[in-house]
């Protein structure tokens, strides 16, 4: 085994391979949670201000829209992909079910 092969070996699981399982069992999840966090920034900008609100009584309208949307966008498609973890459990449990009643 050269170098290489044991560097690539000792990285563990991957990034590249944890992308492609997650999109290939559950997409949506995978598309959800990278959407997900425009919560970050959107919450950044409300902060930055509201700390200049209270420091400077300075008010940015176009601010607070951009953080607004983005934490509110960023809330749905977090809520987006609960429910699809929800979605993809119920569909194991009736899978399972169905298994268990036809080999009976």
């Amino acid at each position: 085994m050269s170098i290489e092969e044991r560097s690539h070996s000792s990285r563990g699981f991957g990034r590249r391979r944890f992308r492609k399982l997650a999109w290939r069992h559950n997409p949506i999840l995978l598309c959800a949670g990278l959407a997900a966090l425009l919560m970050v920034p959107g919450a950044s900008t409300l902060l930055w201000v509201l700390l200049g609100y209270i420091r400077k009584a300075v008010w940015h309208p176009g601010w607070v829209l951009f953080g607004a949307i983005h934490l509110l966008v960023g809330s749905q498609v977090l809520t987006l992909a609960a429910l699809s973890l929800l979605t993809k459990r119920a569909e194991r449990r009736v899978l399972q079910e169905i298994r268990t009643h036809t080999l009976t």
